[in-house]
């Protein structure tokens, strides 16, 4: 049986540590392979991507050679726009489709951005990064550490903002999950029904107890869930191993 590896792909500003943390909660068959972007985490010396379109050219190059394998693909806020667009890329280059998709976070990519931050003043622009909630107070408050971060942050949400959806009527033939926090104010409940219209699959909704990066509060919960849609979907004789949840 062959592994099944799970790309996973971060908010703004985040770096690809936090996904490395599920390596031993994930049943043994699922491989994770978290993607860092220019200008993040261990790439922190590459300049920061300017556009969602170059997020999704430099990925590919990345991963390309691991999608001989079944796959599967996560992405919370700024990564579901990121998979949208890889999706439809690698549908043009002939590749395989994944076995499942997980839209974390986030409304589908043709809503238009309701908030525009990525030109505010410096201090207006810290005080909307903490109150997301995705960065730690004592980062936000330290003006000279922030600073490090801000061009990078200040690159992906210019990113987010000038993203337009072109790919009107299209649809993927893929199972998806769209996975959201109960008191996420940066999304209406509403808008996540809309994932649906992307896709002639399947289409579940799993509700979670926290606010836009419930990710962090409830990861435990989320990969329970990925290793058990994942399981039912694969088929419950193909995998060896036991679920492990601390």
């Amino acid at each position: 049986m062959e592994r099944i590896r799970l790309f996973c792909f971060g908010y703004a500003g985040g770096s690809s540590m936090f996904y490395k943390s599920w390596k031993n909660q994930l049943l043994d068959n699922i491989e994770i392979y978290p993607v860092e972007l220019p200008g993040h985490g261990t790439r922190m010396s590459e300049d920061p991507c300017q556009s969602i379109n170059d997020m999704v050219d430099d990925i590919f190059l990345k991963i390309k050679p691991y999608l001989y394998k079944p796959f599967a693909l996560f992405g919370h806020s700024m990564g579901t726009i990121i998979i949208t667009e890889l999706l439809f890329k690698l549908q043009r280059q002939g590749y395989r489709e994944p076995i499942h998709v997980f839209f974390s976070g986030r409304f589908p990519p043709h809503i238009n951005e309701g908030k525009f931050i990525s030109e505010l003043p410096d201090k207006e622009f810290r005080q909307e990064i903490y109150q997301l909630g995705g960065t730690p107070k004592d980062l936000v408050e330290n003006e000279e550490l922030f600073n490090i971060f801000m061009p990078i942050l200040r690159a992906d949400y210019k990113s987010i903002e000038d993203y337009r959806y072109l790919h009107k009527d299209a649809k993927w033939n893929i199972n998806i999950s769209v996975l959201y926090g109960k008191f996420d104010k940066e999304v209406e409940k509403y808008q996540y029904n809309e994932w649906e219209n992307y896709t002639t699959g399947t289409c579940c909704y799993y509700e979670f107890l926290g606010n836009h990066f419930f990710i962090h509060s409830h990861f435990i919960k989320i990969i329970k869930k990925i290793n058990m849609i994942i399981l039912h979907q694969y088929g419950i004789n193909d995998f060896r191993g036991n679920m492990r949840y601390s």
